[in-house]
């Protein structure tokens, strides 16, 4: 079994929100980005994995008249031009939010005050894989609601801006002390999340890599599927596929009955069932360019605390309100790998999630080591030591197997001699009496 393949991406940082009257307060960072790709049982595994990290701006000079600011909530958003993904999302919905709190931008500490990885059950900690082959060590959080979801809303992608873009999953983190109490410190630190969004799909339906592309159009194909947009219709696609993606267009247009038909009716298609099915073929052929490709946005809220006059005062006018209230931060950001043909698995590979969950289990107790190592170390150690196992326990079921064979074998020896003195007595005694 072949290893897992990657792509490892720059870091993103950005700051805003920008074009307001008052300064940037919050910033984000997208941290060791990695595209992985895997293949298990005839299927690709593409992921796109990275910690975010958002903080506030200037903390410490922004709490000078005691109402300091912290996050009310934080919303990331997967965007796609495909509405029927099969998908592998992560971290998925959970009242406590598994994170890490940094007290300075992109400096990471123990989330767990007063507490280490060790002391935390191994239930509320969730590794994850970075950029470098370290593995990021995240604790549940009860400040911190996660509700992670696929968004199927039609009347929000309609009004979608971008509809080839549109939003197909989102997480989002929510606050859950009360602004009148004393905030934690996740609430007002940087706060950093790893996210996994992982596309599943059939080896038949990927366009291959050819070694060498048979014209300038196929290379610079920039098309997310063949047929699953219609302003791709059009234009050339990738390898193999460009000449059928024109027949079966043209086709489409030729043969799509009038409205008061139906389907079949016409002369001109004489078999529509052919022709639905030759259709749906091709919709689910991907090129290995829009698979290496991810895009988010993310939508940041914060809030201050306030008195209960100011709360008050909230609602006298809007001069008034924009004093106290700051506007949503929304940053977009995607990642994209260009595609390699000595990148793709040729055979099935390792699986990730499951190294990742057995790490776990080898270092419970002593999770504090964890970010410190390599993470391809520690699957190789993994799978050194479970070959060990099994070579062991081959031998010793091997061992078990010819000891009952032996006692078998010693069994049917003393049975043959019992049965030979007994024929021989048997034998004498009718000697005698002829």
């Amino acid at each position: 079994m072949e290893g897992f393949t990657s792509y490892h991406l720059q870091d993103i940082t950005c700051k805003g929100p920008q074009g307001h009257k008052r300064p940037p307060y919050a910033s984000i960072a997208i941290l060791d980005p990695i595209i992985t790709i895997e293949k298990r049982h005839g299927k690709y595994h593409i992921a796109a994995r990275f910690n975010i990290e958002t903080a506030i701006l200037d903390y410490a000079s922004r709490d000078s008249d005691g109402r300091e600011l912290f996050f009310q909530d934080i919303c990331l958003q997967y965007r796609s031009p495909w509405d029927n993904e099969n998908l592998l999302m992560k971290p998925e919905s959970d009242p406590t939010a598994a994170l890490t709190v940094s007290r300075g931008f992109t400096s990471s500490t123990s989330a767990t005050v007063g507490a280490t990885a060790s002391q935390t059950p191994s239930g509320n900690v969730s590794l994850g894989l970075t950029r470098s082959k370290s593995l990021t060590v995240e604790y549940a959080m009860t400040s911190w609601s996660l509700s992670a979801h696929c968004v199927v809303n039609d009347g929000e992608l309609a009004l979608d801006d971008d509809n080839d873009n549109a939003v197909r999953y989102q997480w989002f983190w929510a606050g859950t002390q009360d602004e009148s109490r004393r905030l934690s410190s996740d609430l007002r630190h940087a706060v950093k999340r790893h996210v996994v969004v992982k596309r599943i799909v059939s080896e038949e339906a990927v366009c291959p890599l050819e070694d060498k592309p048979k014209n300038k159009a196929n290379s610079e194909d920039a098309s997310g599927t063949t047929m699953s947009r219609p302003e791709d219709d059009d234009e050339d696609d990738d390898d193999d596929c460009d000449d059928e993606d024109e027949e079966g267009t043209d086709n489409q247009e030729r043969n799509e009955p009038h409205p008061t038909q139906t389907k079949g009716a016409s002369p001109e298609n004489p078999n529509p069932k052919r022709e639905v099915e030759h259709e749906s073929k091709h919709k689910l052929i991907h090129t290995w360019k829009s698979l290496l490709e991810f895009n988010f946005s993310v939508k940041i809220r914060v809030k201050k605390r306030l008195s209960r006059l100011q709360r008050f005062a909230l609602f006298t006018s809007n001069d008034v309100r924009g004093r106290y209230l700051r506007p949503v931060y929304t940053e977009n950001f995607g990642f994209e790998a260009p595609p390699l043909k000595e990148m793709i698995p040729s055979s099935d590979t390792a699986d990730i999630s499951t190294l990742l969950n057995q790490i776990k289990k080898d270092y419970e107790g002593k999770l504090d080591e964890l970010p410190e190592k390599d993470f391809l170390e520690l699957a190789s150690a993994h799978v050194q030591r479970e070959t060990i196992r099994t070579t062991q326990w081959h031998r010793t079921r091997n061992q078990e197997t010819n000891r009952k064979v032996n006692q078998k074998v010693d069994l049917n020896k003393k049975l043959e001699r019992l049965f030979g003195a007994v024929n021989g007595a048997q034998s004498r005694r009718y000697v005698m009496q002829m």
